[in-house]
């Protein structure tokens, strides 16, 4: 009896280890698996920000708003290069045709801006409009199948219909296909990046959102060290007159999942509890708040009045007076 308990319990144990390694294994082909997908995906790379400090160094994956435009006019060598900025904590309202508002959502992390050249290097397909032209200009929008179901139903219906998003009238002229869930791209509403530079200055050297990233797409004869060699001089001629601290460097896509040097890009790492809506806030275990989203009556703390803050910024509370 004592052998045969003995047996059941190596075999219990046995089948227990091989669950655990099949579970493991499974997840770790996951995690591979991210953004795998895209045909042009060997050739992609993202244009990283990477600190000249040699003792503290930054790696950050924002690029200021005129990298992408200028890459393309600089090198046409590229085979493409598309911006896309994420942006958390945004309002969207379903508008009636008399710009009265009929419902309203408040959505997360699935929000981007972005140009129609990203959709011509990632597979992310359209079910109905035609991606050439349908971000092209200000004030449009693509949305998912998911997210045009819950705004209007039927997806299908939601073609030319108006929602009002960062305040603006904003219409829908593309439907895509839902991303699956091994992107980093959890797209949902994508707004033409055309109506962020119609409404903010695209053109300013200094100014650095890290959510704001840079992709390019090379030959299949062109090497990343060969183009970080011509980004060298790029930082040179329109980056170093306005900051000296960063170069640009290339990183590949199937390398950006795993990068954990960049996840500190926006702050949010080590966070214990968040709250999001209209102005998100999000609290770290240093102790720290960071907050973005609406900001047109200062409600997010940060001592200044703006439409809206799409990077989260820490929030200074004023030292209380100990008096005499």
């Amino acid at each position: 009896m004592r052998h045969r308990s003995n047996s059941i319990i190596n075999i219990a144990g046995l089948m227990v280890g091989f669950a655990a390694f099949l579970l493991i294994f499974l997840v770790i082909q996951y995690e591979q698996s991210f953004d795998n997908f895209h045909a042009n995906g060997g050739n992609i790379y993202r244009v990283n920000r990477l600190g000249k400090n040699a003792t503290n160094k930054e790696y950050r994956a924002g690029v200021p708003f005129p990298v992408t435009p200028t890459l393309r006019s600089d090198f046409p060598q590229l085979v493409n290069a598309g911006a896309i900025f994420g942006v958390g904590g945004v309002q969207v309202n379903v508008t009636a045709p008399d710009g009265s508002t009929l419902k309203k959502f408040k959505e997360g992390n699935n929000v981007f801006i972005a140009e129609p050249h990203f959709f011509k290097m990632f597979d992310f397909g359209l079910a109905e409009g035609n991606i050439a032209n349908a971000i092209s200009d200000p004030n449009t929008a693509l949305l998912t199948k998911q997210i045009a179901s819950k705004y209007f139903g039927d997806w299908k219906s939601a073609m030319g219909k108006t929602l009002r998003i960062f305040g603006l009238a904003i219409k829908v002229t593309g439907i895509l296909n839902d991303p699956p869930s091994n992107t980093d791209f959890p797209l949902g509403v994508v707004v033409s990046y055309a109506t962020l530079v119609k409404n903010g200055n695209a053109n300013d050297w200094g100014g650095i959102s890290d959510l704001n990233y840079c992709f390019v797409q090379l030959s299949s004869n062109y090497s990343p060290e060969q183009f970080n060699t011509l980004l060298a001089g790029f930082v040179d001629k329109h980056i170093k007159p306005v900051n000296p601290n960063y170069d640009l460097s290339l990183q590949p896509l199937n390398q950006i999942h795993y990068d954990e040097r960049f996840a500190t890009g926006t702050g949010l790492k080590d966070i214990i509890r968040v709250a999001t809506g209209e102005h998100s806030c999000a609290w770290r275990k240093d102790g720290k708040l960071l907050c973005w989203g609406r900001n047109d009556v200062g409600q997010l703390g940060l001592g200044k009045v703006s439409d809206y803050e799409p990077q989260p910024q820490e929030v200074i509370f004023p030292t209380p007076d100990a008096g005499p």
